[in-house]
């Protein structure tokens, strides 16, 4: 992977990217591979491949969550929702900002405005803690 950032070219970026899939598949949450992922180029087959990648790790709320923001990528507010709820209830009530976070995308994406409202309102209670 840091080859790949390191060539810089279109080269480096498949080799980056490559890289940070198969890494995903082995450990969700390893080092800053979510962030590098975040900065190379990405379409809609390359986030259907990361989500195969984290679906590996059915019970890793970390997997969870980045699969949330893919489906939200992918225009699936209804799976983003459902996901990300998954991640609110395992983590027995423990409020998790970015997951309340995505539940109020998804609810907008999903024409559920009320219900968007709802997460981002507590999203936005959380964030002071």
């Amino acid at each position: 992977m840091k080859v790949g950032f390191y060539l810089g070219s279109d080269e480096g970026d498949v080799l980056a990217r490559e890289a940070i899939l198969r890494i995903l598949a082995l450990d969700p949450d390893y080092a800053d591979v979510w962030e590098r992922f975040g900065t190379l180029y990405r379409n809609p087959q390359i986030w259907r491949r990361a989500d195969r990648a984290l679906a590996r790790h059915p019970d890793n709320v970390v997997a969870m969550e980045r699969r949330a923001e893919l489906a939200i990528a992918l225009e699936e507010p209804q799976r983003a929702d459902s996901l990300a709820a998954e991640v609110l209830r395992r983590r027995g009530g423990a409020p998790r900002v970015p997951a309340y976070l995505l539940r109020a995308e998804a609810g907008f994406d999903a024409g559920r405005d009320s219900a968007g409202y709802a997460w981002y309102d507590s999203a936005l209670v959380y964030a002071d803690l």
